[in-house]
Order: structure tokens, then sequence, then C-alpha cells
């Protein structure tokens, strides 16, 4: 799978701190050392992902992070598990990671806050993934929550 790429949209990118390993295309939050760190499924606080493995950083101990401005849609993984007919749009839905990548759709978070992505698109068969917009109380920048960075 391909991880996160961002579709449509005015998406905000931000060179932040982190202090570990990371790949390309990972969703990421903040931890509570106010570092970037990879999205835990079953959570609020969902920050973007980021554009480059982490361990390619330059400057050291900085990646870049696609952050979603509202409005914004991106493309995630649909795992192999899930079939097209139930996800639909306008439903949310959670993330998990799966081989080191926090990029894919899940139905099993039932809480809220653990819903942090909404179905906007059809599943595209060829590549595996759909488009999603972010709800603007699963973030963790333009978001209802009380978590945020300058």
């Amino acid at each position: 799978m391909a991880g996160f790429q961002e579709g449509r949209g005015d998406w905000e990118y931000r060179l932040l701190d982190h202090n570990s390993v990371i790949t390309k295309g990972a969703a990421v939050g903040l931890a509570g050392t106010r570092l970037v760190s990879t999205y835990s499924g079953g959570q609020a606080g969902l920050l973007g992902f980021v554009k480059h493995n982490s361990l390619n950083s330059l400057p050291v101990g900085k990646v870049l992070v696609a952050v979603p401005k509202p409005g914004c849609t991106a493309f995630c993984d649909v795992p192999t598990g899930i079939g097209a007919s139930s996800l639909s749009v306008g439903e949310s839905y959670g993330l998990y990671a799966s081989g080191g990548l926090t990029s894919y759709i899940t139905t099993a978070y039932t809480s809220a806050a653990s819903r942090v992505v909404t179905v906007v698109g059809p599943v595209n068969t060829a590549t595996s993934q759909i488009e999603v917009s972010f709800p603007l109380a699963g973030g963790q920048i333009y978001s209802t929550t009380s978590t945020n960075i300058q």
C-alpha cells in the first residue's frame, strides 16, 4: 500500500520535530512531549501524515507533515479484509497500522473520537485506496479539541 496521499484542497505543510522512525505516508499525531509520532488508532488527535521517511530527515530530527485544512481530502489505504460495500460516503471511520504504516481505514472503532476520517469517494480498486476528508473534531490543528501547536 502507498500510505496517505493528498487529494483535494489547500494543504498546510509544517516542518516539525520527531524522535521516532516514521514511514512516508503514515498518519501522525503529537505525543505528550509535543514531538511528532506515528498516530495510534482508536483515538482522537490526528495531525496529518509525513511526506518522507523520518530516517531521511534533513535537517536531522525534523519531518515534513502534510496537515489538512478544512475541506481537504486525501487518499488512504483500504485493507483486503474490508469490502467496498461496507464503506459508505458520508460515514466516519478510524485508522490503524499494518506493516509499520498507519494509513489503513477500519470499521472497528466505534467511539466518535476515534473516527478521524470521513469517506467522500468510492474505493479505487486499482490502487486499493479511498478518498476521505477529516472531521474537525478528530484533528490537532483546525479542530474542536484542546490540543494545538504553534
